[in-house]
């Protein structure tokens, strides 16, 4: 009587089959991913730095930590996500077991953990965005080391690119009108110039022009905790005006038309920024 063999198959990993020191760093980059999301988590979102923290203690720490801790752990995370891959599919070659299929399996399961968490808990989840990737990192599983640099390369310089353009054009203003159509574009600009990327907290108490360009990262703050008093304004964007990469308004404010706020400025409270200027800094000022 013949015996059939079962064909290999990959599983967990057994105990002593584990890499101490990659279970070590993942544990630690989870651990800074949650330090940096405490923040968030225990404060009110988009506030500037000096209302959420008044005690100069508070706010050196909290710049230590993004410091030291802001994208970092990321970093780390997203490189050990990588190296992960790798080990899996070495391990599947070694036993002679079909890896694409399981590792895709996983994927999906990750992604619907993910899309789970950000419609019920928290839309600043990562886990979907880590199991789309991982499909595009698929990809260049059989890629030689000189093609990962080049594409890691490219990759990286996208966004750098990006962020160089759109911040260009917030300090001049000057920019060629096809690349101003794909920077609105890309940031998800909509017809009354609201924003994906642009965080507004009362979108009822704030008007925006025509072909106002909001850039990621800003943020329109209408109302505000001070003196343990509530209090709010309107916010007006003229026609043409530009929020740049990181910039925060804040309430009771107006700027004119073809106005631009500079990238990561602070515009005060019921600030007024005239037709075709350009203001910048903390407090922003006219350049």
């Amino acid at each position: 009587m013949r015996t059939i063999a079962s064909p290999p198959v990959i599983g967990p990993v057994l105990r002593q089959e584990r890499i101490e020191v990659i279970d070590i760093l993942r544990g630690v980059a989870i651990l800074g991913i949650l330090i940096v999301n405490m923040r968030r988590f225990s404060m009110p979102e988009g506030l500037p730095a000096q209302q959420l923290w008044p005690n100069a203690v508070d706010g050196t720490v909290d710049r230590l930590i993004l410091f030291f801790s802001q994208e970092k752990f990321k970093a780390l995370f997203s490189l050990l996500f990588g190296l992960g891959l790798a080990v899996q599919m070495m391990r599947a070659e070694a036993r002679g077991a079909r890896f694409l299929p399981l590792y895709a399996r996983r994927l999906c399961v990750l992604f619907l953990i993910g899309a789970a968490h950000f419609l019920l808990v928290w839309d600043g989840d990562i886990l979907h965005d880590y199991a789309l990737l991982g499909l595009v990192l698929l990809l260049f599983r059989r890629c030689s080391p000189k093609t990962l640099l080049l594409g890691a390369g490219v990759l990286l310089a996208i966004p750098m690119l990006f962020h160089g353009i759109t911040t260009y054009y917030s300090i001049t203003g000057h920019v060629n009108p096809r690349v101003k159509e794909w920077i609105t574009y890309e940031n998800g600009v909509e017809g009354d110039g609201t924003s994906d990327g642009v965080f507004i907290s009362e979108p009822t108490l704030t008007t925006i022009g025509d072909e106002c360009v909001l850039n990621q990262q800003s943020i329109i703050q209408c109302e505000s905790q001070e003196d343990g008093t509530f209090k709010s304004g309107p916010t007006t964007l003229g026609a043409r005006s530009t929020i740049g990469v990181g910039a925060f308004v804040l309430y009771d404010v107006t700027m004119g038309d073809g106005s631009v706020l500079a990238a990561d400025s602070f515009l005060m409270k019921g600030e007024y920024v005239p037709p075709d200027a350009r203001w910048g800094g903390n407090p922003a000022r006219e350049l």
